[in-house]
Formats: structure tokens, C-alpha cells, sequence
């Protein structure tokens, strides 16, 4: 599964979470600060075939968490 996002002026790196359950979650952690503005878009190398939702945590340079994103529904 391919995931873009639009990047944010102070993240240094990203995490990316997955859930296949549904918006609200329960999440997984498939990328855990292994993203930058240059890896997107980002692919997914363990997403099962079905429906799923991800969404984007930004990290500054001190690994201070941003805002996350709203989820993003992903149909298979």
C-alpha cells in the first residue's frame, strides 16, 4: 500500500500507523520514525489485503510529536 502526505514545516521524521478496523482504531505503528519529507510518498510492506485506515504523527528535531493527521481511509 502507497501512502502521501503533505509534509509540515518542523517535522524531522514521521510515523505512520495502521488500523483495519476502523477510524478510531486501535492503531499499529508500521513506521516508527522511519519517514521525511523526501521518503513519500511511503510504502506500506506489511499491509494485509483489505481495507485500512492510516494516519501520520510529524516528529520535530528534538522528537517532540506534532499533531496527527485525521485517518485516511484506504480501500483495497
Amino acid at each position: 500500500m502507497v501512502i502521501a502526505w503533505r509534509g509540515t514545516t518542523d517535522a524531522a521524521t514521521y510515523s505512520v500507523e495502521r488500523s483495519a478496523t476502523g477510524p478510531d482504531g486501535p492503531w499499529s505503528t508500521v513506521c516508527d520514525r522511519c519517514a521525511t519529507d523526501d521518503s513519500t510518498p511511503w510504502t506500506d510492506p506489511t499491509a494485509p489485503a483489505s481495507a485500512l485506515w492510516y494516519r501520520v504523527i510529524p516528529y520535530n528535531e528534538q522528537g517532540v510529536e506534532g499533531m496527527v493527521s485525521p485517518a485516511a481511509y484506504v480501500g483495497f
